[in-house]
């Protein structure tokens, strides 16, 4: 089982605190697969939250990610790690104390936005809740993904959640289930030519669409053979493969 649920790119920050996640957008929401906007207008700004699930003991001690994004459409404008001065997970705790952080200049043209936040109290909170806004500004006309990724902590293809080992003080990544993503239209909608529900930005097979069978959902891609062991899952009595 991954330690934190879900991670998500949330477009709609509605109802997102320090401690809780809104409905709506990415959001917490069963089922979700990406958030998206349409039609955004050129020269305007969408602001984001980064949220996270529950996060397991002994708590959420910092965030460590790339924000990646199309940089021919939009450009990284802002970010903030105590949104509109009412916090974010890593200080709740701590009342007014930003969480101490890093990011790259801005604005960020290049494709992928490094921000880090560390809470720099003794004590770690547990979510769910929002851990960092983010804005970008549409430059161009088209659609670009917005997904994260952690070069540098541990994270790999998802964001760098963190933790501290209380026995050692050694920092750890927690494993997540799901990454939710999303995908900004700068003057234009967001499509979906399969009509899968995967939009086509965030879509691995564009033109061939998801099976929604519990296995690998959020690619975009038809898994007709789930645990690869040559038997259709549609004969397969054991079609979701087993660690054990």
């Amino acid at each position: 089982m991954p330690d934190i649920a879900i991670v998500a790119v949330d477009l709609d920050p509605t109802g997102n605190t320090a401690t809780s996640i809104g409905a709506g957008g990415a959001g917490i929401d069963a089922g979700d697969i990406q958030s998206t906007l349409d039609n955004v207008a050129i020269g305007s700004t969408v602001t984001f939250d980064i949220v996270v699930d529950a996060v397991p003991s002994p708590g959420l001690f910092a965030v460590g990610l790339e924000v990646n994004y199309d940089p021919t459409v939009v450009e990284v404008s802002a970010v903030d790690r105590d949104p509109g001065g009412l916090g974010s997970l890593l200080q709740y705790s701590s009342g007014a104390a930003v969480p101490f952080g890093i990011n790259d200049s801005i604005p960020d043209t290049d494709g992928s936005f490094r921000v880090d936040a560390v809470d720099v109290t003794a004590t770690f909170e547990t979510g769910p809740g929002k851990v960092l806004e983010v804005t970008v500004k549409c430059v161009a006309t088209g659609t670009t993904p917005i997904t994260l990724t952690d070069a540098f902590t541990g994270g790999g293809v998802n964001a760098g959640i963190l933790g501290v080992d209380v026995g050692t003080g050694d920092g750890f990544a927690f494993t997540i289930g799901t990454e939710l993503e999303a995908a900004v239209g700068c003057g234009v909608p967001v499509t979906d030519g399969d009509s899968d529900g995967v939009v086509d930005v965030l879509d691995s097979c564009p033109n061939d669409p998801e099976d929604f069978d519990g296995f690998e959902d959020a690619d975009g891609c038809p898994d007709p053979d789930n645990d690869g062991d040559g038997v259709l899952d549609i004969t397969d009595n054991c079609p979701i493969p087993n660690p054990d």
